[in-house]
């Protein structure tokens, strides 16, 4: 169990400091933390003759401190010159893109390090990192180019909507706060670090690529092996990512560490044979270090890759030095010296889901699988994929639950295909890239490569589009997250020292999330929401009723199913509305609420309550006071606050977020000044009220 591995405590230790220095913000912290480490360090060397008691609260206090400490330091924002910190009007800056431009429909997504802003006529150093849009007409852009941009970077904006992914958040665990959208005109290329190792390494990545979409015709099966094999996942549509996510195979699209252990199995196979020459087991060692990190690096070292290509590390070198190496030790060890590399991956999705699924397979795949033995080999090898699948799932079910809100129902079905397939692909990824230039052997490896692709999205496919493929709408808080958690931790206790006391602790605490789960369900089927919405030039408003809904938008929104996942499906999934309907506010309706058009908008009555949605200027409007509870602005509804002067009566005033903000500033701006109680979505965020 984890309790016997001393690096399982010193992780333990090191995240919490990490979490703890989140809530620090004092400058004298940095200074007050390094004398109190350098005092611990000086007492640790001395602590032979401390009970052992004592002994592990220094060591804990150590390597919380030292958390803190790595945190504060790996802030960009401490700097003096970082953006955030000065009132500087940029006219210009100066800056290195610093990854693989990601392909979007209509731009590239690029970021950039600051070196430099020009305000007036006069440069200055500065520092902070942007998150560039750049239009697709625009000159590409490549790995350490230097350029200079014109204009004022942009803070990142917070989350406007119930529930909606906190993009500025993620963009701050990567030291990212400003975003900027270029066009064609707005820059231009200074120089290039074309020739540095790393550029030449991510060339191989452009090459690779262009050497895919040359044999792989489909737009989908190329989608698919570019994620696969170089991590990049910008040619993949939003439905076949559904589909993956759907089967519990959403890994599959992604560099993660189930492609770095086929890519290490494959590499020891072939590689095996330098270990029985003299110091072969040094070359073979130092050889896979190497092609592991250049692969990690080709695919963009996301968190989840790191983690896989530390911990081969770590098994290799333990092997090299003639120990006998231990799976979980060398886990617990990348995780240890990833987040004293970077402390923020702690908070990244990949991270967290790639350490737990492995914890799971390693401590659980092994007694599962002994529970049961079968006479022919080929069904062994089908259990232990169940069983490592099983196990994963376990380890990462609660995890899926409070980020995604679903859960796969047949991953059991489809994960023998997937893992079969996906590792063939692989295989035959590499392999084909190896002879891509060979005429005839090129393309035929290619055609291969396209049908195994294909099997492999059309099994995905095949199991989302089984009846009751997901459960959705499962969401849970951080705290049941951890009740989970701690209900997983008590089976595999049990599971591993057959101890009945853990099992029947793991009972207590599942009866405690079951009341607390009954608790929210009839406090759930009782609800009675409003919800306005803030959406970019569009209009989104939610009517709630128990675990039914009626999403009235317009045609645009409707029509994209991007637009409702994005800024709708998260409120929805929290508040466990399972029963979901969508209406478009240009059309009559008389069901369970009632919505007529009428020349200024849409009048919708629904639970007693009306609600006034309008359309058209208001300054034709005849009085209507006491007539609604609700009143939502939409689009050039309104020129100036004045003409709503005692025309609405006590209703509530909200303004939604397809006024232009030409318009908006201005009437935002009225009624701060006049300390008026309207409400602006698209400055505060969703308009949410239930009774």
């Amino acid at each position: 169990m984890l309790h016997r591995h001393p690096f399982f405590r010193f992780c333990v230790y090191l995240t919490a400091g990490v979490v703890v220095s989140g809530w620090w913000e004092t400058g004298i912290a940095p200074i007050a933390i390094s004398v109190c480490i350098l005092g611990l360090s000086v007492v640790l060397v001395k602590a032979r003759a401390l009970k052992p008691v004592f002994k592990e609260t220094i060591i804990a206090l150590f390597l919380v401190l030292s958390g803190c400490l790595l945190r504060h330091y790996h802030t960009e924002t401490i700097d003096g010159n970082h953006l955030t910190n000065q009132n500087w009007r940029v006219d210009a800056y100066r800056a290195e893109v610093t990854n693989i431009p990601e392909e979007k429909p209509k731009t590239y997504r690029i970021e950039v390090k600051i070196s430099a802003v020009r305000t007036g006529n006069r440069w200055q150093p500065a520092s902070g990192r942007v998150n560039l849009s750049v239009a697709k007409d625009a000159e590409k852009l490549f790995f350490g180019d230097h350029i200079v941009v014109l204009g004022t970077p942009s803070p990142t904006e917070a989350p406007k909507n119930a529930g909606e992914f906190d993009y500025q958040r993620y963009l701050s665990f990567k030291n990212i706060y400003h975003q900027h959208y270029l066009k064609k005109p707005d820059f231009a290329v200074e120089s290039s670090d074309g020739l540095s190792a790393l550029a030449r390494i991510y060339q191989v990545s452009s090459w690779a690529s262009g050497v895919f979409r040359q044999s792989v015709k489909s737009d989908t099966e190329y989608g698919v092996i570019k994620a696969m094999v170089l991590g990049q996942r910008d040619n993949i549509d939003q439905q076949l990512t559904n589909a993956y996510a759907a089967a519990g195979a959403i890994h599959v699209l992604s560099v993660s560490g189930f492609h770095i252990a086929i890519f290490f199995a494959i590499l020891s196979y072939l590689l095996g044979f330098i270990k029985k020459f003299r110091n072969g087991v040094w070359v073979f060692t130092a050889t896979m270090l190497a092609i592991i990190w250049v692969y990690a690096v080709l695919t963009g070292l996301s968190p989840a890759v790191m983690r896989s290509a530390a911990m081969f590390s770590v098994y290799l070198l333990a092997g090299a030095l003639v120990r006998k190496p231990n799976s979980v030790h060398s886990l617990l060890v990348s995780y240890f010296v990833l987040v004293c590399y970077d402390p923020f991956f702690i908070y990244s999705v990949g991270f967290q889901l790639s350490y737990a699924a492995i914890l799971g397979i390693l401590l659980l795949q092994p007694p599962i699988y002994q529970l049961v033995s079968f006479r022919y080999t080929l069904v062994n090898q089908l259990w232990g994929v169940s069983v490592a699948a099983i196990s994963a799932t376990l380890a990462t079910f609660p995890l899926c639950l409070y980020y995604f809100h679903q859960f796969p129902n047949y991953f059991l079905l489809a994960n023998p295909f997937v893992v079969l397939l996906s590792s063939v692909l692989l295989g035959l990824s590499l392999f084909f890239l190896a002879v891509s230039w060979i005429p005839v052997v090129g393309g035929f490896a290619g055609f291969i490569l396209e049908g195994v692709c294909w099997l492999l999205n059309q099994s995905v496919l095949f199991t989302e589009a089984l009846p009751y493929s997901v459960t959705k709408a499962a969401a849970i808080g951080f705290g049941e997250m951890l009740l989970i958690y701690a209900i997983v931790a008590c089976i595999i206790t049990t599971i591993n020292s057959r101890k009945i006391a853990s099992l029947g602790f793991a009972f207590a605490l599942a009866a405690v999330w079951l009341v607390h789960n009954f608790w929210n369900a009839n406090f759930e089927a009782r609800q009675h929401k409003l919800a306005v919405h803030s959406l970019p030039n569009q209009t989104a408003i939610t009517l709630c009723d128990g675990h039914s809904s009626v999403i009235l938008a317009d045609s645009a929104v409707l029509t994209s199913s991007k637009a409702i996942d994005f800024y709708v499906k998260n409120y929805l999934d929290i508040n466990a509305i399972y029963h979901r309907r969508t209406h478009d506010l240009a059309q009559n309706a008389a069901s369970n609420f009632t919505l007529r058009r009428t020349k200024f908008g849409s009048v919708v009555v629904w639970q007693n309550k009306k609600i006034l949605v309008v359309a058209q200027p208001i300054r034709y409007f005849p009085a209507l006071a006491g007539q609604f509870d609700w009143v939502i602005f939409t689009r050039k509804s309104v020129q100036n606050l004045g003409e709503l002067s005692g025309r609405f009566g006590t209703a509530t005033l909200v303004f939604d977020g397809s006024i232009p903000n030409y318009l908006l500033n201005p009437l935002f701006e009225q009624a701060q000044r006049n300390k008026l109680p309207y409400i602006f979505v698209k400055k505060v965020g969703a308009y949410v009220v239930s009774w």
